[in-house]
Order: structure tokens, then C-alpha cells, then sequence
């Protein structure tokens, strides 16, 4: 049972710092402020949105109908037939 506990914070603990990495890493590149200002760049704001709509969708597995409305395709371009 002890290495199942440990097992699973190491696993944890891997999670965690391939969540937290590009974080500091974009922060070890370049100030706050910086970012904060770039938020004003058209592109920046656009990839912005992207980024929530897509968070979005996939938090309310949203999907679209084809032309067709035989098959559903998902976010992510995967096909099902219904």
C-alpha cells in the first residue's frame, strides 16, 4: 500500500511539473508587464479567444453536424457516424 502512495505522488508530482513547465518557462522568457502589454497585439488577443473557445468546447463536448448530417465531428476533426 506504501508504494502505491508513492507511486502515485511521483506520477503526480510528473503531472504537475508538465503543467507548471511552460508556465515558468514563459515567465523566465519574458516580464509580465511584457505580457500584459502584448495583449493589446490583434494577434495575441485573437490567439487569446481561440484558446477559451477551444477550452470551451471541449469542457461542453461540443461537436457539428457534417453537410451530409450522417456523421458528428468533434473538436478535435474525429468523425462518428450516427
Amino acid at each position: 500500500m506504501r508504494a502505491f502512495g508513492l507511486i502515485t505522488g511521483l506520477a503526480a508530482g510528473v503531472a504537475l511539473a508538465f503543467l507548471a513547465l511552460p508556465i515558468v518557462a514563459i515567465f523566465a522568457h519574458t516580464s509580465p508587464g511584457h505580457l500584459i502589454h502584448q495583449l493589446s497585439n490583434p494577434v495575441v488577443r485573437d490567439a487569446v479567444v481561440v484558446s477559451i473557445l477551444m477550452l470551451a468546447g471541449l469542457r461542453l463536448g461540443l461537436s457539428w453536424q457534417s453537410s451530409d448530417s450522417k456523421t458528428s465531428t468533434s473538436l478535435f476533426g474525429l468523425s462518428s457516424s450516427s
